[in-house]
């Protein structure tokens, strides 16, 4: 999704690439960066998943920002990471990685909520890039939109977490093959506490 790189800008991608990810727990998790200028939230789970017949590391993460002035504005971000890219066979990797990535606009994110046993789906387009040295071979599937947009697709799948969704799937439809898709399922179980902090004043 280019958008997701314009809006965002470069800094923004540095910043999150240089964070570190071991993937070593299971639990939510909320932190705060009082080094970025804009005070970045992120809220994240960190599990084992099998994707596409590889175990694999995945980490569902948030991130929020607030408007700052005029020209610094808040976003709302998704990001799905897999890790090591070397397992997964058969998935085009380079059509969503980059500002100018094949992708564009298209829809090729599938988040599904569920709550109660009812699956509520949001279908998202995206972008992607190559993640930092801290996770070995790994990359960022993202999605994301202005913190203001009270109606934005990010924002609604925040607001069905925090109210009693049990689970949340991300799936990744391949460019080029609609029929591969990385996917994998996050418990929302304790996820409360952290997308609480991550919207906050937002």
């Amino acid at each position: 999704m280019a958008d997701y790189f314009k809006l965002t800008g470069i800094a923004f991608l540095l910043f999150f690439a240089s964070a570190p990810t071991p993937f070593a727990q299971s639990q939510w998790r909320y932190e705060l960066y009082h080094s970025s200028p804009d005070g970045m939230r992120q809220a994240f789970i960190e599990q084992k998943s099998i994707i596409l017949g590889s175990t694999c590391s995945t980490r569902l993460q948030f991130n929020a920002t607030q408007d700052h002035g005029k020209h610094r504005t808040g976003m709302l971000a998704l990001e799905f990471t897999v890790s090591p890219m070397s397992s997964i066979k058969g998935f085009d990797f380079e059509y969503f990685d980059g500002p100018d990535a094949p992708v564009g606009a298209q829809k090729l994110m599938r988040v599904t909520v569920t709550k109660g046993g009812r699956p509520f789906v949001h279908e998202l387009s995206l972008g992607g890039f190559l993640s930092d040295e801290h996770v070995d071979d790994g990359f960022v599937f993202a999605t994301s939109n202005l913190t203001r947009n009270k109606q934005g697709r990010v924002r609604k799948v925040l607001d069905q977490v925090l109210h009693g969704a049990e689970s949340l799937e991300v799936a990744v439809i391949d460019g080029k093959d609609h029929t591969i898709v990385l996917s994998a399922t996050f418990p929302l179980t304790g996820s409360k506490t952290a997308i609480e902090e991550l919207l906050k004043g937002i």
